[in-house]
């Protein structure tokens, strides 16, 4: 492992040997992640410090080609001007229908056990990024309740991929966020919202190619 030697120190090291046992998937590793500044930016989401009872959030500094894949998304999180100080990891606030759902029945009616790698954490404040701003708190689910929000992630309208209905379930992602073409939608937020609006303001055709933001989470 040639970017190990070059840059981690021995006790990451020694965590990266602990997370062996973990597979490319929990990690977000795929086969086309091979190089090593993309392997850097993995391990940095996989490595980073963990927020617990309060976490921030930021909308992205500029608005950003659509990405087309988690992973993609992530980057922009991780390299964006807007990240907040301190050295916490962060991943988009975007859906993909297998690999980052909330709820797979209107609002979690099953409960947390139907989150999938989510990431938004139960029972957690959210802030905005100057860290006191409070935008929500989430439920025993991972989700918040409409109409509880104090804040949206920012104070201007710029809308956001989210790929959420208004229930939280996963709904028009471009086909996991990989399709360009006219034939489907892909649903997004509006970053100054407090309602329903904040994950679903509406939706447009997935050959739009125009730029947009993302919202970052704190993990």
């Amino acid at each position: 492992m040639r970017f190990a030697k070059r840059f981690l120190t021995t006790t990451a090291a020694l965590t990266v040997i602990l997370l062996a046992s973990a597979s490319c998937e929990q990690l977000g590793l795929t086969s086309e992640d091979s190089n090593d500044t993309e392997l850097l930016v993995l391990l940095g989401l996989a490595l980073g410090p963990s927020c617990s009872g309060t976490c921030k959030t930021f909308l992205t500094s500029s608005a950003y080609t659509r990405p087309t894949s988690l992973t993609a998304a992530d980057e922009i999180c991780a390299s964006d001007s807007n990240k907040p100080s301190g050295g916490g990891a962060y991943k988009a606030l975007l859906a993909h229908s297998t690999q980052r759902v909330p709820c797979t029945t209107t609002n979690c009616g099953g409960g947390v056990s139907e989150n999938v790698s989510w990431i938004l954490k139960p029972n957690t404040k959210y802030v905005q990024s100057d860290g006191t701003t409070e935008v929500f708190t989430t439920n025993s689910s991972g989700i918040f309740p409409f109409g509880t929000a104090t804040n949206g992630f920012a104070s201007v309208p710029n809308g956001f991929l989210t790929g959420l209905n208004s229930g939280w379930v996963v709904e028009h992602t471009c086909n996991n966020w990989t399709d360009t073409t006219s034939g489907s939608n892909f649903r997004f937020g509006s970053a100054n919202a407090t309602d329903q609006q904040l994950i679903n303001f509406g939706f447009t055709g997935c050959n739009d190619n125009s730029a947009i933001n993302l919202v970052c989470i704190e993990q």
